[in-house]
């Protein structure tokens, strides 16, 4: 079976991959467990995404939150002789 992904549907893609694993003699458990597996680690790959995303997001706050704190005022007392 020829599959041209550049002509085929989103959901003909998969039957094609299906069929290009079946036809270099995997059975067909093995075909939908590959499968599986790649599609598993592409959704780890894009929540380790998104959780960059999201720090990036945090860490740009908090720069302008520090920025925009008023500074510590000292109580102007003598300074401290090191030992």
């Amino acid at each position: 079976m020829s599959c041209d992904l550049r002509r085929a549907g989103k959901a003909k893609i998969g039957s094609c991959r299906l069929a290009g694993l079946h036809s270099a003699g995997f059975p067909d458990l093995a075909t939908k467990a590959a499968v599986t597996r790649t599609m598993t680690s592409q959704a780890y790959l894009l929540a380790a995404n998104d959780i960059f995303w999201a720090s990036g997001w945090i860490c740009i706050l908090l720069i302008g939150k520090v920025w925009l704190c008023k500074r510590a005022v000292s109580g102007g007392g003598a300074p401290v002789a090191a030992d």
